[in-house]
C-alpha cells in the first residue's frame, strides 16, 4: 500500500463518515473519481465502522491495513504466507530463540523468546508482516519506533534491547519481557479499587511526562497498551508499551509531517487526533489517560458513541454522565481533575502528564502527611482488646534558659535571651488567660463584651482518628505460604488468601466493622466483622490505644473489589447496634438485604457528612483516618482475583 493512496483513502473516509448513509455512496464515487480500487477501500473501511463496535476500539492505520492487505490477497486466497511467516522453534541473529507467539497486529507479529546470550532471559520479539514490509510508510514507522524507544530511558517504559533484520530481510524489535497483566484486564464493570489506581496513574503521568520531554507522543495510548508488571511486595509497576504509530519529533529517520490524518485507536484519540490535520502535543495524550481514568474509577468511558462522527460531536458537547454519578464514593475534587483532563480545547486540559497523574492520585486517595502512629506489632492472640490500656507520661521540658543552648552566643546575649523568654512567657499568661475567660463565658451560656448580641457562638468539633492495616497471609494449595505481612490493602489479592483487618484509635470510643462482599451466585454478601459474640463479650467498645483484630477471613468467590465499612464513634450508634443485634442471630454474622441496605444507606450519609481525610506511613503499612466529627466513617476497598 502506497502511502498517497492511504493518505487518499482516509481523507474520503473521514470526509466521509459525517453524511447520512444514502448519501455516502454517491460521494464516495465522485470524490475517487470512479477509481474502483480507492471506492473499495473507501467502502471497506465504511462497512467496518458501521458493522462492528470493534472498530472503534481498534487502531484506524491497523484496520486498515488488514483490510487492504485481505483485498489483495489473490482475491481473499490465503497463499501460505502466514504460515511461512510462523517463526516459533527458530533462532533469530543467533540469538533469540523464538518459543512461542503472543499476538498479531496489522503490521507485525509479536513473539515470545528467550536471550541465549544472557542466562536465557525472556524477551519480546515484534516481526514485520511480508505485507507490511512493503510498505514504506510502515516501515519507517517500525523504525520510528525503535528510535524512540531507544531515547526513552524510564522504568516506566518498556525497553528495547537490540533491533535488526531476519535472513528474510524482515525488520524486527527485541523488547523487554513484562512479567505481568494489562490494565485492561484489571478494569472491571463496577471501576477499581481507587486506592490501586491513584497509584497506576500517578506512574502512568510520570512515564508519559519522560516520554514527552524526549521529543515522543505515543497516540495510541490505551489500557491494552498498559501493563502493571507484579512485584512481590508494594504497588505493581507501570509498563507503557508498543509506540507503533508514535509521532517522534525531529526523527533521524524521517523528518516529521503535519498529522493530516488520524491515528489511534478511535475511543481513546483526542479531539484534535480525531478530526486530522492539528498539531499533535503533550495535551493530547493527556486527554487519552484521561478516558483511561474515568474508565478506570467507574468501570466504562466517558463516551459510548456508535461511530466516529457521533464520537466529534460527543467531544464538543463535553461528559454528560459525570464520573461521581457513577461512583458516588469519587471526592468531586478528582471529579473536576478528570473532567478537565477531558477538555475539548487542549489548552484548557493539563499540559504536564506528571502534574495530571500527581493531582488525580492525590484527590483519588485524599491522603496528607505520613501517619506518625507506630507499628502495630504482631500479638499472638486472635484479639488484644483485653490488653491493658497504658498512657505515657508527657516529655519532661526543660525549662531552665541557662541550660538551652543557642548556637555560638557572644556575651550579653544570655541576658538578652532571658528577657526575650519572660516577654514571652507572660505573652503566654495573657494568652491563656483570654482563653480561660472565653472557656468559661461559653459554659455558662454568657458571651465576651466585645461579642454582638446576635453572633451565635461557633465551637468546631474536635479532630477524631482512627488507624487500620492489613496482616496478609499467602496461600498455596490450601497452606500457609510465606510469613504474614503487613498491607495498607492497595495490591491485587489471590483468592483464598487470608487476611485480617487491624484497627485501633488513640481515644476510646465504638467501633464498627461492615463487609459487602463480591456479588455471589445466590446474591451478594453482607457480614459483620465487629463487634462478634466472640470478641469482647459482643460489646462494640474500643479502648484508647487497643487494637482490635478480626478473624482471619478469605478472599474468595469471583475476582472482584470487597468493600469493607469502618465506622468509628464517640458514643454507640443505635442504627448499628440494630444490625448487630439481627447478625448476632446467624451464625456467619450476616445481614438481609433489607438490613443491610439501611445500614448502607446511614453509613454513606455519614461518610458524606464527615469528610475524611487518609495518611499513609508506608514503613508500617498502617493508614490514618482523620476528621473532624464525633462519628468518622469510612469505605476502604480491597481487590482480589
Amino acid at each position: 500500500m502506497e502511502r498517497p493512496l492511504w493518505n487518499r483513502i482516509q481523507e474520503i473516509y473521514y470526509s466521509t463518515l459525517p453524511m447520512a448513509q444514502s448519501e455516502r455512496s454517491a460521494f464516495v464515487a465522485t470524490a475517487c473519481d470512479h477509481d474502483p480500487v480507492l471506492a473499495r477501500e473507501v467502502n471497506s473501511l465504511l462497512e467496518a465502522d458501521d458493522s462492528s463496535d470493534g472498530f472503534l476500539e481498534s487502531p484506524v492505520f491497523e484496520l486498515a491495513l488488514k483490510i487492504i492487505a485481505s483485498n489483495n490477497r489473490n482475491g481473499g486466497k490465503d497463499t501460505g504466507a502466514s504460515l511461512a511467516e510462523n517463526l516459533v522453534g527458530t533462532t533469530i541473529d543467533q540469538r533469540y530463540l523464538v518459543e512461542s507467539e503472543l499476538g498479531k497486529g496489522g503490521m507485525g507479529k509479536v513473539y515470545l523468546a528467550r536471550d541465549l546470550s544472557l542466562h536465557n532471559r525472556p524477551v519480546v520479539i515484534k516481526v514485520l508482516l511480508q505485507t507490511s514490509q512493503q510498505d514504506a510508510y510502515v516501515v519507517k514507522k517500525f523504525k520510528q519506533e525503535v528510535e524512540a524507544l531507544a531515547r526513552i530511558d524510564h522504568p516506566g517504559v518498556v525497553s528495547v534491547l537490540g533491533a535488526g533484520k531476519l535472513a528474510d530481510g524482515k525488520l524486527y524489535i527485541a523488547m523487554q519481557y513484562v512479567s505481568g497483566q494489562t490494565l485492561r484486564s484489571q478494569i472491571s464493570s463496577e471501576g477499581m479499587n481507587l486506592e490501586r489506581a491513584a497509584v497506576i496513574l500517578k506512574q502512568i503521568g510520570e512515564a508519559l511526562e519522560d516520554v514527552h520531554e524526549k521529543g515522543i507522543f505515543h497516540r495510541d495510548l490505551k489500557p491494552e497498551n498498559i501493563m502493571l508488571q507484579v512485584m512481590k511486595r508494594g504497588p505493581e509497576l507501570v509498563k507503557v508499551v508498543d509506540f507503533g504509530i508514535a509521532k517522534v519529533k525531529d526523527s533521524v529517520v524521517a523528518p516529521s509531517t503535519v498529522n493530516d490524518v488520524p491515528v489511534g485507536t478511535v475511543l481513546y484519540m483526542s479531539p484534535e487526533q480525531l478530526r486530522g490535520g492539528e498539531r499533535i502535543t503533550a495535551a493530547s495524550d493527556i486527554y487519552s489517560m484521561a478516558v483511561i481514568a474515568y474508565e478506570m474509577v467507574t468501570g466504562r468511558r466517558p463516551f459510548s458513541p456508535t461511530s466516529a462522527p457521533q464520537l466529534l460531536e460527543l467531544h464538543r458537547a463535553g461528559v454528560r454522565v459525570k464520573p461521581i454519578d457513577l461512583r458516588t464514593n469519587l471526592s468531586t475534587e478528582a471529579q473536576a481533575i478528570i473532567l478537565r483532563g477531558l477538555s475539548f480545547d487542549p489548552t484548557a486540559r493539563y499540559q504536564s502528564a506528571t502534574e495530571f497523574g500527581d493531582t488525580l492520585a492525590h484527590a483519588l486517595m485524599n491522603e496528607g502527611e505520613t501517619a506518625p502512629k507506630p507499628r502495630i506489632a504482631e500479638p499472638d492472640s486472635s484479639t488484644i482488646l483485653n490488653t491493658p490500656t497504658t498512657f505515657p507520661l508527657p516529655p519532661t521540658v526543660n525549662t531552665n534558659p541557662e541550660s538551652i543552648s543557642v548556637g555560638s552566643a557572644k556575651p550579653g546575649d544570655q541576658s538578652r535571651f532571658r528577657k526575650g523568654l519572660l516577654i514571652a512567657a507572660a505573652s503566654l499568661l495573657i494568652v491563656l488567660a483570654g482563653g480561660a475567660v472565653w472557656w468559661w463565658a461559653i459554659h455558662n451560656g454568657t458571651k465576651p463584651d466585645n461579642q454582638p448580641e446576635d453572633q451565635p457562638v461557633t465551637i468546631t468539633p474536635p479532630t477524631r482518628s482512627f488507624t487500620f492495616s492489613l496482616t496478609v497471609q499467602k496461600m498455596r494449595n490450601g497452606k500457609k505460604y510465606q510469613e504474614p505481612y503487613q498491607s495498607t490493602g492497595q495490591e491485587t489479592f489471590e483468592n483464598d488468601y487470608k487476611f485480617r483487618l487491624n484497627v485501633s484509635s488513640p481515644e476510646p470510643g465504638y467501633l464498627y466493622l461492615f463487609n459487602e462482599g463480591t456479588p455471589q451466585p445466590n446474591g451478594a454478601s453482607f457480614t459483620i466483622l465487629y463487634p462478634t459474640r466472640e470478641i469482647n463479650n459482643g460489646s462494640a467498645t474500643l479502648g484508647a490505644n487497643q487494637v482490635m483484630r478480626t478473624n482471619w477471613n478469605t478472599f474468595n468467590g469471583e475476582p472482584g473489589t470487597e468493600n469493607f465499612w469502618i465506622a468509628w464513634s464517640v458514643s454507640q450508634i443505635s442504627q448499628l447496634e440494630a444490625a448487630k443485634t439481627e447478625a448476632f442471630k446467624h451464625p456467619d454474622g450476616t445481614l438481609s438485604n433489607e438490613s443491610w441496605a439501611a445500614v448502607r444507606e446511614y453509613l454513606k450519609s455519614k461518610q458524606e457528612e464527615v469528610k475524611t481525610k487518609i495518611a499513609r506511613d508506608k514503613t508500617s503499612q498502617q493508614t490514618t483516618v482523620r476528621g473532624a466529627g464525633d462519628v468518622l466513617v469510612r469505605m476502604v476497598e480491597f481487590q482480589h482475583r
